[in-house]
């Protein structure tokens, strides 16, 4: 089977002395069955969660991505967020995260910090 990959992932820069920022990525899964993102984790923050805008931005369980397709995670939709900073981020820094699927498969996303 193909991976579940991740690309054009961009972190928005927060503000100085923010404690979250927002993620956006196109993850996509060339497989014939859908997958669920259920958690993630990074060294830059403590906790890494999923967001939905069209909810008040309440916490998600987890994230679909439909077989053959492309769930792109944005702020006006569902999102990536990274809660808990443990140091400020700065312009250009790139900031790995590790996303697990419901099968505890990985998916790597690299992300570069820059202002929206």
């Amino acid at each position: 089977d193909k991976p579940v990959t991740a690309a054009d992932a961009w972190v928005a820069l927060p503000d100085g002395g923010a404690e979250g920022a927002v993620v956006v990525a196109n993850v996509t899964n060339p497989g014939m069955y859908a997958i669920y993102l259920v958690s993630g984790e990074t060294d830059v923050a403590g906790k890494v969660e999923f967001r939905d805008a069209k909810k008040g931005n309440a916490p998600q369980e987890d994230v679909t991505v439909e077989a053959y397709g492309t769930t792109y995670m944005d702020p006006k939709g569902t999102y990536i967020f990274l809660s808990g900073l443990k140091r400020p981020l700065k312009e250009g820094e790139t900031v790995n995260i590790t996303l697990k699927t419901e099968l505890g498969l990985p998916v790597a996303v690299s992300a570069v910090v820059k202002k929206p």
